[in-house]
């Protein structure tokens, strides 16, 4: 592995794991009483509830669709708006830190992708083989609600599978969204972090062409649905240095793509891929992942990186189907052809699948009382593109639970694919019942920064971090009935 290489797996190995861990006070620290609160209501927010709300400081948005009023007031106004009669909740919409296009080539649908470690790990596809199962996600639609896309998402992504008409950029200043019409905005496509271009890799697949990596390993990499139409919703926005999001914002984006199901898309099945989650309850969250779920549309959330401390939100929630990080035995393993850097696209994943080839990263969330984790994917030591901030089309080497939620999305996108009515509920049962289940234990395998020394690092995990198991593409296709 050359420096370039070492440097991209420590990058994205810090940079996917960060997302929902560090909480600021409106994204710019507590230096002021002024704050913004999501206001839930009983009712829905009409002219006189809005102009009650107003009388305790600046409304910002209101969200007919969750009865929700996002106001900016006083910290010595709070208890009075949560005295109100018809006031539910009153949260502090607090940021997180989430850790110009250019000329790109572009990328054809990839039809015929390399087997990686990852998709064969789920059963979608086998080294030597190519994929295995019949569905490829034709007609089904992924809204990624994320950071956007790197400028250079053309030179990785097959451009076909991208629909830049329903893109979108929210952000505080801007909560309605843009997109690329007339004299519009392309900021879902000037992500400087790489981590929704990751995500959307491991769902539409990617081609490798980067003259630093080994020779052998350019070409068409597999995806889960590369058949599948990308929907990029970025809720993030940039702000000395860190990049940051909302619960009122991500709630804007998943009322948006509850509207594209009730409108231009309501014969395509819709599915929500989310990587970007809470550390603590959001109630307007809550209400916006449900409000989807009324709607059509499935919802697929990464359970977080707080490992023993539990789960993020809304994974935490029973209604989302909620998904933990494996990692697989063989990683830096020497393989047949005796080289242990070209594990992720050389070496077979034994079929059928042994649980025993698998382990739970100690990062992976655990579910505590009264959450809810359902199932585990590959989300340790992936390879995927990216690109560094003014830098050229690059690849890395991610983790995290936000490299494993692009998996099951990509597999739910196949279920809706057989069956376009398939529920929420539905999917999470079929998906949970066909998992592998991996019982609590202990695995001792090689790390990157640890393989010279021949000395492996020992993952172990309870019960609170499995789920159902292992994710099970075939299995969960061959029990989805199409009707």
């Amino acid at each position: 592995m050359n420096l370039k290489s070492l440097l991209s797996v420590l990058f994205i190995g810090v940079c996917l794991p960060a997302i929902g861990s560090t909480w600021l006070a409106n994204g710019v620290g507590a230096t002021t009483n002024k704050i913004t609160l999501n206001v839930l209501l009983d009712v829905e927010p009409s002219e006189p509830i809005v102009a009650d709300l107003a009388g305790y400081g600046t409304v910002l948005d209101v969200i007919s669709e969750l009865k929700a009023v996002v106001l900016q007031t006083q910290e010595v106004e709070v208890a009075g708006i949560r005295s109100l009669s018809h006031v539910v909740s009153a949260r502090i919409d607090t940021s997180i830190s989430v850790g110009t296009p250019e000329e790109s080539r572009y990328v054809q649908p990839i039809t015929a992708g390399r087997s990686t470690f990852n998709q064969d790990a789920i059963n979608v596809t086998n080294l030597g083989v190519g994929r295995t199962v019949g569905e490829d996600g034709e007609g089904v639609y992924v809204a990624m609600i994320d950071t956007g896309l790197v400028p250079a998402w053309r030179s990785h992504l097959p451009k076909r599978q991208v629909n830049i008409g329903y893109a979108r950029a929210f952000n505080e200043e801007d909560r309605q969204g843009k997109g690329l019409g007339p004299g519009g905005s392309q900021a879902w496509e000037t992500d400087p972090t790489s981590h929704g271009t990751f995500l959307a890799a491991m769902i539409l697949g990617f081609d490798v062409d980067d003259p630093f990596v080994a020779p052998g390993a350019q070409g068409p990499v597999e995806g889960s649905a590369p058949a599948s139409t990308l929907i990029p919703i970025r809720i993030t926005w940039e702000q000395d240095g860190q990049t940051f999001t909302t619960p009122s914002v991500l709630s804007r984006a998943l009322v948006y793509a509850a509207s594209l199901k009730q409108r231009s898309l309501s014969n395509n099945p819709v599915v929500i891929c989310l990587a970007v989650v809470f550390p603590h309850e959001q109630p307007i969250v809550r209400e916006a992942m449900n409000y989807a779920i009324a709607h059509g549309l499935i919802v697929v959330v990464a359970a977080g990186n707080n490992g023993e401390d539990g789960m993020a939100y809304p994974a935490a929630y029973a209604e989302a189907i909620s998904v933990g990080a494996s990692g697989w035995i063989g990683q830096w393993q020497p393989g047949p052809d005796g080289n242990s850097s070209n594990f992720w696209r050389s070496d077979d994943v034994p079929d059928p699948t042994n649980p025993a080839d698998f382990y739970i990263t100690e990062f992976s969330s655990r579910q505590l009382t009264g959450q809810y984790l359902d199932v585990i994917a590959p989300g340790h030591l992936i390879f995927g593109p990216g690109q560094l901030p003014g830098g050229p089309p690059d690849h890395f080497f991610g983790g995290g639970t936000s490299a494993s939620v692009p998996h099951v999305a990509g597999v739910v996108a196949l279920m809706a694919q057989k069956r376009p009515r398939l529920t929420q509920a539905e999917a999470e049962e079929i998906l949970k019942r066909t998992a592998i289940p991996i019982d609590p234990g202990c695995r001792s395998v090689l790390e990157p920064l640890t393989i010279n020394t021949g000395v492996p690092q020992t993952y172990c995990w309870g019960a609170d971090a499995t789920g159902s198991g292992l994710l099970n593409a075939a299995a969960a296709l061959a029990a989805t009935t199409a009707h």
